[in-house]
Parts: structure tokens; sequence; C-alpha cells
């Protein structure tokens, strides 16, 4: 039997089989977009779930996006939340 803290691995497990689905609404002034994503791992580690919503806005060749995370580990875990924003230039065409 292998130990559950191998420098780091054991805290998030190893993976065994993930599913996931995304959704983005193009073409609107703000364009929402929603994610989730369910994760069971190997070595008896709780499954894990995370969701994401977040909008994006596109000027010219710049794409402005503004998002959150919320990342339940699992076992009675509280929810933790994430935030980002970020900027994507599209070069060329």
């Amino acid at each position: 039997q292998l130990p559950l803290d191998i420098g780091g691995i054991g805290a998030s497990g190893f993976p065994d089989t993930a599913v996931s689905a995304r959704l983005r609404v193009p073409g609107l002034p703000l364009s929402p977009e929603a994610g989730y994503t369910k994760t069971s791992y190997l070595l008896d580690q709780p499954t894990s779930e995370s969701f994401t919503f977040g909008l994006s806005l596109n000027i010219g060749a710049a794409e402005l996006s503004a998002g959150w995370e919320g990342l339940d580990p699992g076992a009675g875990a509280g929810i933790s939340s994430y935030y980002s924003l970020g900027m994507t230039w599209s070069f060329g065409d």
C-alpha cells in the first residue's frame, strides 16, 4: 500500500476519470461562459468538482476576460474561490 503523502502528489491524488462540460455564448457584446468538471481519483481520494463562470469582451484585436472558479475538493472541505483577469491579443487576420 502506497502512503497518501508522497511529496504533494498525495494532496490531490492520482486522477482516475474526469468529466467536463463548457458552454460559451459568442456574438454578444459581453460573451458569457460557464463550465463544470468532476474528477475522481485513485488511492481513496475524494471526488472533486469545479465550477467556472466568466465574461469576455472583444475590443478590436484584444479580448478582455474576467472569471471565477469554485473548487470543491470533496470530503467536506470548503469551496475555494479563484478569480482571474486576462487579455488576449490577436496578431494577424
